[in-house]
């Protein structure tokens, strides 16, 4: 072999290896990329699954109280829904801890209490339309405070729930 063969072979050589070497940074970077992705989506899914455990438990907890026997009110700095008997018993739903807790009257449910896990919802605010504006009935706003980990800020959600039953009876906030 001649000298300048020898050349020509190792500049080849060491144009494969930098394509290589490309071809392995650029899977890798792909490679970490996806990861750091699937991390954010997996958070935002149990963000979004914290967000809606709370939907599901005004909506249950409304179910027992959607009658002309009880009226709605809030109290804590609208934090709490309170739907309060004939006889003056409260029943109340609202964050606790980690938790969204409602009140049952319902002796199948144990201790009376249902609660639902809420990690990632910082706070409730709940806001009850006045019994004029809709033919009697109640429209409820529960807004949902939370941090949303894909901007890295606290955002919010709006919830309206709408009462079957008519009401005369709606109180102001405690």
């Amino acid at each position: 072999m001649t000298a300048n063969k020898k050349g020509v072979l190792l500049v080849e050589l060491c144009i494969a290896m930098a394509i290589v070497a490309i071809i392995c940074t650029m899977t890798l970077t792909f490679t970490i990329l996806l990861r750091q992705r699937t991390l954010l989506n997996s958070d935002r899914d149990d963000m979004l699954k914290y967000v809606s455990n709370v939907e599901t438990a005004v909506k249950e907890w409304l179910v027992h109280y959607d009658n002309c026997d009880y009226s709605l009110s809030t109290q804590n700095s609208d934090k709490q829904l309170v739907a309060i008997n004939t006889s003056g018993v409260k029943y109340i739903i609202g964050l606790e801890d980690d938790e969204i807790v409602g009140d049952y009257y319902d002796e199948n449910i144990p201790n009376n209490t249902k609660s639902y896990e809420t990690t990632d919802v910082k706070k409730l605010v709940f806001n009850i339309s006045d019994p004029s504006t809709f033919s009697g009935k109640r429209v409820i706003k529960c807004t949902v405070y939370y941090d949303d980990p894909t901007r890295k800020a606290e955002e919010h959600i709006d919830f309206l729930f709408t009462t079957r039953a008519n009401s005369s009876i709606i109180r102001k906030s405690e």
